[in-house]
């Protein structure tokens, strides 16, 4: 008789949307659908969040014209309920215990989830569980690639980049409110004259040359490397890109040693400790598609969109 599947749902502890006085958590039906599609199948499916306890619902996700027959059941489901309400917290979940690991959505998760230490160790350590007899690196599955974060690699992290996948783009550093969390955020207006605004409204807009990374734990980002003219601005430039360009041959460490010098890097002591993990890029997903994860929810279209808005002064 096979044993079921033991299956980790990860939920957001966050309910505060911003400064804006309204509440946020995890999207109902984005938690309800598979939790009921793994119960249905057999699965066993333990619930963790950031903290620990009852995870906060997003109101909007609950009204009636949101409604679907997952959250209908769920809302009439007392085991699931107190499941729910008395969560596993984050920190103290292994994931060598499970087969498979699920992030419900929603706005909570930007907050707590994006770069939460407990979040990103728990997905490193359950791909290297994973991938150890392959001695590949990877995402969970071949076909189910998570979304890179932004960011240059952690200085403590072997990695490697992509030989094929950059670009040059347009981004901005932006919160929502004098109390928003600082993100790299696309400037990607829906015409010309749109994208004119945006450039000359946000604030440390910047050009920068994108690439994609892997480390050894598996986990993928877009690193992004500024362009500038100014004699800070080329020397971190011009030593990301000789790091970049030598990460696509071999895993690096890379670490910033001052505006004198730049950014450093160095290559494996043992060489042949890594010879034989190969980063296992996305083949399914063309560099536009995977550039579409990554800034899924950091992407400014309109003059609209709440970083703007807070750019020019106006209460959001």
């Amino acid at each position: 008789m096979d044993m079921a599947k033991k299956i980790l749902m990860v939920l957001t502890s966050h309910a505060e949307l911003g400064n804006t006085g309204h509440k946020t958590g995890f999207w109902v039906e984005e938690f309800a659908a598979p939790y009921y599609a793994f119960i249905d199948a057999g699965a066993e499916v333990t619930l963790a969040s950031v903290k620990g306890g009852q995870p906060p619902i997003d109101p909007n996700s609950a009204a009636p014209d949101a409604a679907t027959d997952a959250t209908k059941r769920f809302d009439n489901d007392s085991a699931a309920q107190t499941l729910m309400a008395n969560t596993k917290a984050l920190g103290d979940v292994n994931a060598s215990d499970f087969d498979a690991v699920f992030y419900p959505g929603g706005h909570g998760p930007l907050w707590d989830l994006v770069d939460n230490t407990d979040s990103i160790s728990l997905i490193e350590d359950f791909i290297k569980t994973e991938m150890h007899k392959t001695q590949k690196v990877g995402t969970l599955s071949s076909n189910g690639f998570i979304a890179p974060t932004i960011g240059k690699p952690n200085k403590a992290t072997w990695f490697m980049s992509h030989p094929s996948y950059e670009q040059e783009l347009t981004l901005c550093q932006g919160k929502v409110g004098d109390n928003g969390i600082p993100r790299t955020y696309l400037v990607q207006g829906i015409d010309s004259e749109t994208q004119d605004k945006l450039i000359e409204g946000l604030d440390a807009v910047y050009q920068a040359v994108c690439g994609l990374t892997c480390s050894t734990g598996g986990h993928h980002s877009i690193w992004p490397m500024k362009v500038g003219n100014d004699d800070n601005v080329h020397i971190a430039h011009s030593t990301a890109r000789s790091a970049f360009e030598a990460s696509k041959k071999d895993f690096i460490k890379l670490w910033w040693n001052g505006n004198d010098v730049g950014y450093e890097w160095k290559h494996p002591v043992s060489p042949e400790l890594y010879a034989k993990k190969i980063p296992v890029w996305p083949q399914e997903q063309s560099w536009m598609d995977i550039l579409g994860k990554a800034f899924k929810t950091q992407t400014i279209s309109d003059l609209e969109h709440p970083v703007y808005l807070s750019s020019i002064g106006k209460h959001v």
